[in-house]
C-alpha cells in the first residue's frame, strides 16, 4: 500500500516503524491521516502523487504496560484514551 503513495526511502521508514510498534506491544492499528488519504484517493480515482512521509498518524490498541514506555522510543504528538483507561 505505502510504496504507491510515499517515495521508497518513507515507505521503508513507515514500515520499519510499524514493526517497532509491534515490537512495543500494538497489537491492532488503522493507518489515518494523510497516508490513508493519498491511498484512498488513488484507489478512488487511479491517480496519485508520490508524496513525502512527515508523520505517521494511526488510530491503535496497545497492550503494552504503560503509555509512558512506548512513549520512550517514539515521538508521540498526542494520545487520545478510551473511557477509563490510564496515560501511565
Amino acid at each position: 500500500m505505502t510504496a504507491s503513495v510515499l517515495t521508497s526511502e518513507d515507505a521503508q521508514r513507515a514500515a520499519a516503524t510499524l514493526t517497532r510498534l509491534r515490537r512495543a506491544g500494538l497489537q491492532e492499528a488503522a493507518i489515518t491521516g494523510g497516508v490513508a488519504i493519498a491511498w484512498h484517493l488513488r484507489e478512488a480515482t487511479g491517480r496519485h502523487a508520490v508524496r513525502a512521509l512527515n508523520d505517521l498518524d494511526l488510530v491503535m490498541s496497545y497492550a503494552g504496560a504503560t503509555w509512558a514506555g512506548l512513549a520512550d522510543g517514539f515521538l508521540l504528538r498526542h494520545i487520545h484514551l478510551m473511557p477509563g483507561q490510564a496515560a501511565c
